[in-house]
């Protein structure tokens, strides 16, 4: 899942389980993946202030593209338009900062906030992996946070997915 709101991204896992169910197979949570832009630093002010100028710049700027971009001829199915059209979110360039974050757009704060909110995806939504767009604003900045999550937040869900530390590659718990 990409740039789409936490809720959506429970819906649409759930289904996933469900069509999976019907036809015999229980889907591995390695097989959920969410793509979101995370913004960890020493607070969760300074977290904010670094999202609000840089994880903005990818919804205002960076997806920036005319409506039928969005949803190309073919890219979904009659019924998934006709949702989509009658429950029409906003656009990437329409969200505000407290959207974002709200929505479940964006993961930014202290490394314990961070670790709570991905806990969301790990626990809740039996999410396996996760994929982040790190941006500090800088080369510098960006190593710093990546650094600061690795040591900071990352642990914490490796513990938990019984990744063999020797072998650096994760097993299902």
């Amino acid at each position: 899942m990409v740039f789409t709101p936490i809720k959506r991204i429970a819906q649409i896992y759930a289904g996933y389980r469900e069509a999976c169910e019907r036809h015999g197979y229980t889907a591995s949570r390695y097989q959920l993946t969410v793509n979101l832009p995370i913004v960890v630093a020493e607070t969760d002010a300074k977290a904010e202030a670094i999202a609000r100028q840089n994880a903005l710049w990818v919804y205002h700027v960076g997806l920036r593209m005319r409506s039928p971009f969005y949803q190309p001829p073919g890219y979904t199915t009659e019924p998934s338009l006709r949702r989509v059209l009658a429950n029409r979110p906003k656009l990437p360039t329409e969200l505000t900062f407290e959207d974002l974050e709200e929505g479940g757009y964006i993961i930014c704060g202290s490394p314990a906030t961070v670790r709570d909110k991905l806990r969301v995806f790990a626990d809740e939504l039996q999410a396996g992996i996760v994929c982040s767009g790190m941006n500090g604003g800088s080369h510098e900045r960006t190593l710093e946070m990546m650094e600061l999550f690795a040591r900071e937040v990352m642990p914490h869900f490796r513990e938990d997915a019984g990744v063999d530390e020797t072998a650096g590659v994760g097993r299902p718990a």
